[in-house]
C-alpha cells in the first residue's frame, strides 16, 4: 500500500450533511483527479476526484440508492467497479456480518480503495485488483484518474488483470446482490454470465451508452427476463459530457445516457403488498421525538412504507413532514403556530389550580388545531400509529374518521392513561378514575383531571387500539390502567442506530479535550435541573460525597445540555460540552466517560441509558421505571434504591472498580445493547405486529 494520507488535504470534517456542503461549494473549482481527504461521521477517506466524490457520496450515503433488503443476516454481495470503496463500505455499514467482495480495474485507484478499507479496519470486504470481464487472460484498462475508466482495445492502455465473472459466481450457491458498475462493460458480461443468473437474488446494474460501440439493450433485458426477474428502470443522465450525436428533439439532445437497473429474482424475493404506517409525534427532537423518529427510520430501512408527521420540526429526515397547512421551509427549526396555540392553551387549563406540585411537569388535555383526516396519506393509511400526540392530534374532533382506522400507540409516558399528567408521582387513580388531582393541588373530584379522563374514556370505547409500551414497567401501568386495561398490550423496547452510537477511541478523544488517560470520567446531562422527576437534587448529593474521594481518585466531571452551571461550584475539575444535537458527537462523549448517571425517579426508557450503553459506557441509575429493562445490575451498569444518593455513590464506585479490574465492561454494554435494543431488531417487531393486526 503506497498512499500516505498525511500528505493529503483535509478538505472537508463533520456529519454527512457537512461535508456534503462543503463539496457542492468546491466540485467546480476544486481540479480534477487531484487527490485529498475528508471524515464524514468519523470516517477517514482518501478520495481521487472531488466532483465524482461530491455525487457517489450523495447517491450512496444520502439517497441510499443501494440500500437494498435481505433476509440473510450474512448476505453475499459483490461489489464489481468499487473505485474508492464507497459502495463497499456502505453495504459493510448496512449488513455488518455480510461477504463482501469488491472489484477495481484501475491499479492507482485500487491503492485508495486499500487504503479506505484498511485504515477503517473493515474486516468484511475482501478487495481484488482486476477487471470483471468474460475470460482471465488480461484486459487493456484506460484509466482515467476518477469513476470513468474503462476496459478499451487499444494497447497502448494499460494492461490489467482481469477476472471472468461467470467462474467467480461458480463459487456460490447464492448471491444477494450483484452491484455492476463497469463503464460499458455490462453488456458482455451479463451475457457471459446468463446461465448463473438463477444463483442471484437481486442486481443493480449501471447501464454505460457512451459510445459508438454496437450493444443492445435487448439483450441485457433478456439475461433478467430468462431468470424470471423483475427490474425497474431509474437514475438516468442524458451523458452530454462525452462525444455525441444529434437527436430530433428539443428536450433529448443527445443520444448517449446512462440509467440503473434494479432487478429481483421473483424465486428468491417474495414480495408482499405494502404496508401503509402513517406515524404522528409532536416533534421529531426529545426523548419521545427521537424515539419516534429512529423507529420511522428503522421501518423504512427494512422496506417499510412509513411516513411521519409532525408539529414541530428540527431535523426533517427522509418522509417526514409537519402538519401544517401551508408551505414550510426545510432544513429550518419549524415550531408549528397550532403547537403554539397548544402550549398557551394547556397554561390556561391549569392556572385556576393554584397549589400545583412542583413535580407536575406538564399537563395536556385532546386539544388541537390539526385535523389530520384531510391528509390523503392518512386517509389511505392502513395503520395510524401514535407517539407523543398531545396538541397534535384532536382525537375527539376526529374521532368519526378514527374508529375506521387500526392504531397503534406506542407510550412514551403515562399520558395517554391519565386525566392529564405525563408521570404521576406515585398516583394510581388512573387505575380506577382520575380527580382530586395530587398534582394540580386539586381538592374536588369533579376536577380538570376528570374531566379529561372521562373524555378519554368514551372516546377509546369507539377506537381499535393497539398499545406497545418500551418498558415493562410502563406496560403494568397501562394493563392495570381503567383506560387502556380492555386493551392488548405490546411491550417492544426502542432500539437505536448502533453504527452511529458505538464505542469511540477513549484516549484519542480524551486528548482533545485535555483528560488525562487516567481520570475517572463521569458524565450526565444537564437539561432539565428544575424537574424534579430527573431527580437533580440526588446528583448534586452524590458529587458532594464524591468529592471526599477526590484526594484518591482523579476525578472528572463531563457534562453535556443547557443547565451544565450546575456544577460549576462543586470543586470538580468540569468538561462542559453545552446542548449537543449531532448524535455523532453525542456518541464521542459518551465513549470518552467512564460511567454516566441517570437518577430520574420515574422514567420510561430513557434514551441516554442505551446510548450510553450503545458506546461502552457504563450507567449507574435507580431501579426505577424502565431503567432496570437496560441495566442488568453489576454486568453492564449499577442499580441503586430509588432516591439514595449513598447508592449512587456505591455504582460510581463499583465503575471506578471496573474500569480498574474488568477489561471486558466495555463489551458487556456493548453487546447488551446489540442483542436487545437495534433498530433493526425493533422495526421488525414492529412490522411483525402490523402484519398481525392487519390480517385480524
Amino acid at each position: 500500500m503506497n498512499i500516505e494520507a498525511n500528505k493529503y488535504p483535509l478538505i472537508a470534517q463533520g456529519s454527512l450533511e457537512e461535508v456534503l456542503n462543503i463539496l457542492l461549494s468546491l466540485k467546480d473549482t476544486y481540479p480534477r483527479c487531484r487527490y485529498g481527504k475528508i471524515i464524514v461521521e468519523g470516517i477517514p477517506l482518501i478520495f481521487v476526484d472531488l466532483h465524482s466524490l461530491f455525487f457517489e457520496l450523495e447517491q450512496i450515503f444520502k439517497k441510499e440508492i443501494y440500500k437494498f433488503y435481505s433476509n440473510s443476516k450474512k448476505p453475499v454481495i459483490i461489489d464489481c467497479g468499487a473505485h474508492i470503496g464507497l459502495t463497499s463500505i456502505y453495504f459493510a455499514r448496512l449488513y455488518p456480518s455480510a461477504r463482501i467482495y469488491s472489484f477495481e480495474a484501475d491499479q492507482d485507484i485500487f491503492k485508495v480503495l486499500e487504503y479506505n478499507i484498511s485504515y477503517n479496519k473493515i474486516k468484511n470486504i475482501k478487495i481484488y485488483n482486476k477487471a470483471v470481464w468474460i475470460h482471465n487472460r488480461g484486459v487493456y484498462f484506460c484509466q482515467k484518474g476518477n469513476d470513468s475508466g474503462y476496459i478499451s482495445n487499444k494497447s497502448s492502455h494499460a494492461l490489467v488483470p482481469s477476472l471472468k465473472l461467470k467462474e467467480f459466481l461458480d463459487n456460490f450457491d447464492k448471491i444477494d446482490l450483484l452491484k455492476l458498475d463497469i463503464e460499458g462493460a455490462e453488456f458482455e458480461v451479463l451475457k457471459d454470465i446468463d446461465d448463473s443468473i438463477d444463483k442471484i437474488s437481486t442486481a443493480i446494474v449501471e447501464v454505460h451508452k457512451l459510445n459508438e460501440k454496437k450493444t443492445l439493450l435487448s439483450d441485457i433485458f433478456k439475461v433478467f427476463e430468462r431468470g424470471d426477474f423483475r427490474y425497474v428502470l431509474s437514475d438516468c443522465h442524458l451523458a452530454t459530457w462525452v462525444r455525441h450525436n444529434k437527436t430530433p428533439f428539443k428536450f433529448v439532445n443527445t443520444d448517449k445516457y446512462i440509467f440503473t437497473i434494479f432487478a429481483w429474482n421473483n424465486k428468491s424475493y417474495n414480495t408482499e403488498p405494502v404496508k401503509k404506517i402513517v406515524q404522528f409525534c409532536m416533534q421529531d427532537y426529545g426523548g419521545a421525538g427521537t424515539a419516534a423518529l429512529r423507529l420511522h427510520e428503522g421501518l423504512l430501512s427494512i422496506g417499510e412504507d412509513s411516513k411521519l408527521f409532525l408539529n414541530n420540526l428540527k431535523k426533517w429526515k427522509e418522509c417526514s413532514f409537519p402538519l401544517y397547512d401551508k408551505p414550510v421551509k426545510q432544513r429550518t427549526h419549524f415550531i408549528s403556530p397550532g403547537w403554539q396555540f397548544f402550549s398557551n392553551h394547556i397554561k390556561k387549563i391549569i392556572e385556576p389550580y393554584k397549589r400545583r406540585s412542583d413535580y407536575l411537569e406538564i399537563f395536556t388535555d385532546l386539544c388541537s388545531t390539526n385535523q389530520i383526516s384531510n391528509i390523503l396519506e392518512v386517509k389511505e393509511a392502513d395503520i395510524l400509529h401514535f407517539h407523543w400526540i398531545a396538541g397534535t392530534v384532536n382525537l375527539a374532533k376526529e374521532v368519526d374518521f378514527l374508529k375506521t382506522k387500526k392504531i397503534v400507540w406506542t407510550l412514551h409516558d403515562m399520558n395517554p392513561f391519565t386525566g392529564g399528567c405525563h408521570y404521576s408521582n406515585g398516583c394510581e387513580k388512573y387505575k380506577e378514575m382520575c380527580g382530586k388531582c395530587p398534582l394540580l393541588g386539586s381538592d374536588r373530584e369533579q376536577d380538570i383531571s376528570r374531566k379529561i379522563w372521562e373524555q378519554k374514556r368514551e372516546i377509546y370505547k369507539q377506537l381499535d387500539i393497539t398499545v406497545v409500551a418500551p418498558s415493562k414497567w410502563l406496560a403494568e401501568c397501562a394493563k392495570n390502567s381503567s383506560l387502556f386495561k380492555n386493551y392488548p398490550v405490546h411491550i417492544i423496547p426502542y432500539g437505536l442506530p448502533l453504527d452511529t452510537f458505538k464505542p469511540y477511541d477513549k484516549n484519542k478523544l480524551r486528548n482533545l479535550v485535555n483528560i488525562k488517560r487516567n481520570d475517572f470520567v463521569v458524565l450526565f446531562g444537564a437539561d432539565s435541573i428544575s424537574n424534579k422527576r430527573k431527580g437533580i437534587k440526588f446528583l448534586l448529593d452524590t458529587l458532594v460525597h464524591l468529592k471526599a474521594l477526590q484526594k484518591k481518585e482523579s476525578i472528572v466531571l463531563a457534562v453535556f445540555g443547557r443547565n451544565t452551571e450546575v456544577v460549576s461550584q462543586l470543586g470538580f475539575p468540569v468538561i462542559s460540552f453545552g446542548y449537543v444535537e449531532d448524535e455523532s458527537q453525542l456518541a464521542q462523549i459518551y465513549s470518552l466517560a467512564d460511567v454516566t448517571i441517570v437518577p430520574s425517579l420515574e422514567d420510561n426508557l430513557p434514551n441516554i441509558v442505551l446510548e450510553s450503553l450503545a458506546c461502552g459506557t457504563p450507567v449507574v441509575g435507580f431501579e426505577v421505571g424502565g431503567i432496570p429493562d437496560m441495566i442488568k445490575h453489576k454486568y453492564n451498569g449499577f442499580l441503586a434504591p430509588p432516591k439514595s444518593s449513598e447508592g449512587l455513590l456505591e455504582g460510581i464506585l463499583w465503575a471506578i472498580a471496573q474500569k480498574k479490574y474488568n477489561q471486558n465492561i466495555i463489551n458487556n454494554c456493548r453487546e447488551f445493547c446489540k442483542k436487545n435494543f437495534s433498530l433493526d431488531l425493533q422495526a421488525n417487531r414492529y412490522k411483525k405486529l402490523y402484519d398481525d393486526i392487519l390480517k385480524k
